[in-house]
């Protein structure tokens, strides 16, 4: 995952700023991207469940390593862009729906929570943490590569060659296609997918509308390292959560305390942008982004949480994918109808 935190920060100024791409060609690569993930949402998920999920973790490696490639090598060419962003839905789908779904499995396969004592919970919430951290130690290694070496291309090369242990899974067929029922809880997903393409331009429009007289770029980098320090936050506050949970002996509060945090965190997320849409400040901007994403923080680990416990292990990879498609095309929607200098200052 390292290398999707190294190099997303920096996609839109280097497309929009150093390849001087047209911000109407850049939405409609990150529309690319995301179509991309919806369409093979179909179909890798099940595929992954009968041929093995050690082989789909491999390939998504081997897939984020050509997109990357077709960023550094592409240039300004538009086919190999555009390439490169379909190849990148594919890889983007096969993260957030094969190694979760591994990892549940193999979770409930090893009967850990009884052996252990720990919650499934307890795993979501390190895992965010753990992932935030490696965020914020490649937003700080990527703004002093960026600075040293003068060239937002760099951080794509971290993308390249990375490899993950994996053990196999046994193959299964889907499960009822009533346990879709999680996918309507997604809409924090995709918005924060938004965050993802829009928080570049929107910040770097409220610095140089707060510096006019300089035409400096904000230190992307360190910024993504800040917002994943405050997902973090969110994260340990689920932790926190999920400790005390297990000291309660009402099982209904147990039964209910995820789907409480998981309303909160939707809750406040939503009042962060309603306050970054009235809200022009660049302090003030930066801050609602950093309390969007304490909930983001928040809400991973119990989206996971309540996810791992509905979805069924033999179908748990199609079914992920299938969960994903309403969170991919509610982002389609949403940057065909909005563009940066509409949030900006």
């Amino acid at each position: 995952m390292s290398p999707e935190w190294f190099s997303g920060p920096y996609l839109w100024s280097l497309l929009r700023d150093e390849k001087g791409l047209a911000e109407s060609v850049v939405v409609a690569l990150y529309a690319t991207a995301y179509t991309s993930a919806a369409v093979s949402a179909l179909i890798v998920g099940f595929l992954a469940d009968r041929f093995g999920r050690r082989k789909a973790c491999l390939a998504q490696c081997v897939i984020h390593s050509a997109a990357c490639l077709t960023v550094i090598l592409g240039g300004t060419c538009l086919p190999v862009l555009f390439l490169g962003r379909v190849l990148a839905g594919m890889a983007l789908t096969l993260l957030w729906t094969v190694f979760e779904s591994w990892m549940v499995t193999e979770w409930n396969a090893r009967g850990l929570e009884e052996e252990d004592g720990g919650s499934l919970g307890d795993m979501f919430a390190m895992m965010t943490t753990w992932n935030c951290a490696s965020a914020i130690l490649g937003g700080v290694f990527c703004h002093c590569m960026v600075s040293v070496l003068g060239s937002k291309l760099w951080p794509f090369g971290t993308g390249i060659n990375e490899n993950y242990g994996l053990q196999n899974v046994d193959d299964g067929e889907a499960s009822s296609a009533g346990q879709l029922e999680v996918a309507g809880r997604g809409r924090l997903g995709g918005t924060t997918f938004l965050i993802v393409f829009f928080w570049p331009g929107v910040l770097q429009a409220a610095h140089r509308q707060a510096n006019r007289d300089s035409d400096d770029d904000i230190p992307y980098g360190v910024i993504s390292a800040s917002l994943m320090a405050s997902m973090i936050i969110g994260a340990l506050l689920f932790s926190v959560s999920s400790s005390s949970n297990r000291s309660v002996c009402d099982a209904r509060v147990n039964a209910k305390r995820p789907v409480w945090l998981l309303l909160s965190a939707v809750s406040i997320a939503g009042l962060s942008l309603v306050f970054l849409s009235i809200l022009r400040s660049e302090v003030t901007q930066f801050s609602t982004f950093l309390v969007f994403e304490v909930a983001n923080g928040v809400y991973t680990p119990s989206m996971a949480y309540i996810r791992g416990l509905v979805v069924d292990d033999k179908g748990r990879t199609g079914l992920y994918g299938l969960m994903k498609i309403p969170l991919f095309i509610f982002v389609i929607l949403a940057l065909g109808v909005t563009a940066e200098g509409k949030w900006g200052p």
